[in-house]
């Protein structure tokens, strides 16, 4: 059975044993543009740091960070996009409407962009000067560096939501070809652009601004060619478009604050509780713990907007079963790599960095990191759930009250176990999250399905991963070639995920959840 919003119920039909076609392409073409652009962002790291040098790296990594910074002024419009072009899909609205819509945003979101960029170019002058310690960069490359920044940011700033566009419309292997190109042709093009002309790094901003703006064409001129396939009516700009999403924006962008602070405030209390050494074993435990998000998202992204169709569409069926398929397939994804990790954190680090000490004393962090970063992405489909129906307030909710646990808890664990405390913080906080947010969520929405949730859709991957790959390390544990060892962890996991996904698939004890 399955059940509406206001606790209703109705027959859901049986679903197939595989996922559907356009599932399979959406999460195939997702998880393609992921992957390649955490393997080609890697793998240009080194090649940067050769051209450059560190400091000009750090440049770079500036940049990064002021794009993470900066993406707090989206203001939850990108995921309203999302959310209002799927139910637009699914309730057969105009052509019209819909590309009226997009225009009335588009614009507004561009005009902000603009503001936002000549904001940073002003504060350029204060910024080399109060923020970044240029070293050895000259004074005049930092300011053209930041100047540029600034303009990379106003051009680019409309490519979210295009990228929202595309998902809402459901045109995710033609968003994601156009990612892997303009990720491609920006790192391959700053590399030879650095090599060919200077290497300095005002070449490699300038490089990023013919690409910022090759992307923003591209995206735009996809999304509108979609929509002109619907209407061949002129959009029009109209302010009452946004009257009626303006309170679920509003929800998102204090929940997309709330993320930031939640994903960044255990290191900036740990930069002050512990000495430089510490931290930074913590920091590369970190940025291991946290590589399931790389995972995450493509399958939220498959799903969510096929939830917000349902809902909009009032088929409690097709939300039910959208919802345990994309529950299973996250559980399916995500729970083998996070107990490969997990078990073989130390063996991972020190071939990673080479340093025996490093995966001493970051492994046994990153293991446990892990687990709350695997919790976490449980919890990505009721959440996404909540959000299909524009219901804000729990998951705002949650992250207030998560972000006042989380400072107390941290410092008393770090106090007490050092690092390793920090990381047991953060794997509880995701714990509580997960208790209290699955029964929360069910007590509205889908009501009853919250057990079989976990039942019928986490726990195969949870018992069949933990079982697999805590049996190889039996044998991984007597190796001590680099080269074994590799190909061994390499196996484990491969034999987690076949095994995972074909367990998952074939559980049937409860069949009255979407046929599954």
């Amino acid at each position: 059975m399955s059940s509406s919003g206001d606790g209703s119920t109705e027959p859901v039909k049986n679903a197939p044993s595989r996922p559907p076609a356009r599932i399979r392409a959406n999460l195939g073409a997702n998880m393609a543009g992921a992957a390649w652009s955490t393997v080609i962002g890697l793998a240009f790291v080194p090649v940067y740091i050769h051209l450059l040098g560190i400091e000009g790296y750090g440049l770079i990594g500036f940049f990064y960070l002021l794009q993470l910074l900066l993406s707090i002024f989206d203001f939850g419009v990108s995921p309203t996009v999302n959310r209002e072009l799927a139910r637009h899909a699914a309730a057969n609205a105009s052509g019209t409407e819909t590309a009226s819509f997009v225009r009335t945003v588009e614009t507004v979101y561009a005009s902000a962009g603009l503001v936002l960029g000549a904001a940073l170019a002003l504060a350029a002058p204060l910024i080399i000067r109060y923020w970044i310690r240029g070293g050895s960069v000259p004074d005049d490359d930092l300011l053209t560096s930041v100047l540029m920044i600034a303009a990379i940011i106003a051009i680019q700033w409309p490519v979210n939501l295009y990228q929202a566009a595309m998902l809402g419309l459901q045109r995710q292997v033609r968003l994601n070809a156009i990612r892997i190109a303009m990720i491609t042709l920006s790192h391959c093009g700053a590399a030879l652009a650095l090599l060919t002309i200077s290497r300095s790094i005002p070449v490699f901003f300038a490089w990023q601004i013919v690409v910022s703006a090759i992307f923003v064409f591209w995206l735009r001129s996809a999304v509108w060619s979609i929509l002109r396939e619907r209407s061949s009516a002129r959009a029009r700009f109209d302010l009452s478009k946004l009257q009626a999403v303006w309170k679920f924006a509003a929800g998102m962008s204090w929940i997309a604050l709330a993320a930031i602070v939640l994903s960044q405030m255990d290191k900036l209390i740990l930069s002050k509780l512990l000495d430089l050494t510490a931290f930074g074993y913590y920091t590369l435990a970190a940025t291991l713990g946290s590589g399931l998000t790389v995972l995450i998202g493509p399958v939220f992204n498959t799903f969510f907007p096929r939830l917000c169709a349902g809902v909009a569409a009032t088929d409690n069926a097709r939300i039910a079963a959208d919802y345990h398929l994309g529950a299973r397939i996250m559980a399916v994804v995500i729970l083998p790599p996070a107990a490969v990790i997990a078990a073989y954190s130390q063996d991972i680090i020190r071939i990673w960095t080479g340093s025996v000490d490093a995966s001493q004393q970051a492994g046994p962090i990153a293991a446990v990191l892990v687990v709350g970063t695997a919790v976490n992405a449980i919890m990505n489909m009721p959440y996404g759930l909540q959000l299909a129906y524009g219901w804000t307030k729990l998951a705002g909710a949650l992250s207030l009250t998560l972000i006042v646990l989380m400072v107390p808890l941290t410092i008393v664990l770090t106090r007490e176990f050092g690092a390793i405390g920090a990381a047991m913080g953060w794997a509880s906080l995701n714990l509580f999250y997960l208790v209290i947010g699955v029964p929360l969520t069910h007590r509205w929405l889908l009501r009853g399905h919250g057990v079989r949730m976990i039942v019928s859709d986490i726990l195969p991957a949870l018992l069949i991963s933990g079982v697999i790959v805590y049996g190889s390390t039996f044998f991984v544990g007597e190796m001590t070639a680099t080269i074994s060892i590799v190909v061994s962890v390499a196996a484990s996991l491969m034999l987690a995920w076949a095994g995972a996904g074909l367990g998952s698939f074939q559980w049937r004890q409860l069949r009255d959840v979407s046929g599954y």
